[in-house]
């Protein structure tokens, strides 16, 4: 009766999964004839979850968008794909990097599209409110694209929808034209710096 418990045939397919699924599967298997079930059920569950991170971790990338041509240079764009965890923010940085804010040639909007993210969590989403924070007290702009479903839950749960306004775009075509009305706000603000000390730099 154990012999027929074991389900045989299943090794048998083994070859058409993924590595991590049979890594899985053998490790809860021979935990389980070693041990016992709760321990093999423990270990599964562990094993199976990072495995997970890692193929969500593989799957998030964040890329920089080649905007067309009439667009100002001082507009940079991002896409967002995958889920954006904890164990994935690390694709944030180029995004979100301090240069981007402090460096000469720095752009002055920023766009990060998000109409391939599935997920967004409290870690990435800190992130993303203190680089907003950041741009903001340099008098720069953050414009959030294509925001649906839990990405925009979370932006609305830490009240980043209220703090973006009208810098919440449904699609990319309005945070392009976002963008440009961004530019001739942030430079009507440094020509009235500039008059009012004329030594400021621009």
């Amino acid at each position: 009766m154990a012999f027929n418990m074991g389900n045989w045939y299943e090794f048998i397919r083994l070859r058409q999964f993924t590595m991590s699924y049979k890594a899985t599967l053998l490790a809860t298997f021979f935990l389980t004839v070693i041990f016992d079930l709760t321990v093999a059920v423990e270990v599964g569950l562990a094993v199976a979850s990072l495995f997970f991170m890692y193929r969500m971790n593989t799957l998030t990338r964040v890329l920089p968008i080649t905007l067309p041509p009439d667009v100002p240079e001082k507009v940079q764009a991002w896409l967002m794909e995958g889920a954006l965890f904890f164990g994935s923010i690390s694709k944030l940085e180029a995004a979100t990097d301090p240069k981007v804010i402090t460096s000469p040639d720095a752009p002055d909007v920023i766009i990060f599209d998000f109409r391939e993210l599935i997920s967004l969590d409290n870690s990435a989403g800190d992130i993303i409110e203190g680089f907003q924070r950041n741009l903001a007290a340099n008098h720069k702009v953050l414009i959030i694209a294509n925001a649906t479903d839990h990405p925009l839950q979370q932006l609305k749960r830490l009240r980043l929808d209220t703090v973006l306004g009208k810098y919440l775009a449904p699609d990319m075509e309005s945070a392009l034209l976002l963008a440009r009305e961004a530019l001739e706000e942030i430079r009507v603000f440094r020509e009235k710096v500039a008059q009012n000390n004329p030594t400021a730099k621009h």
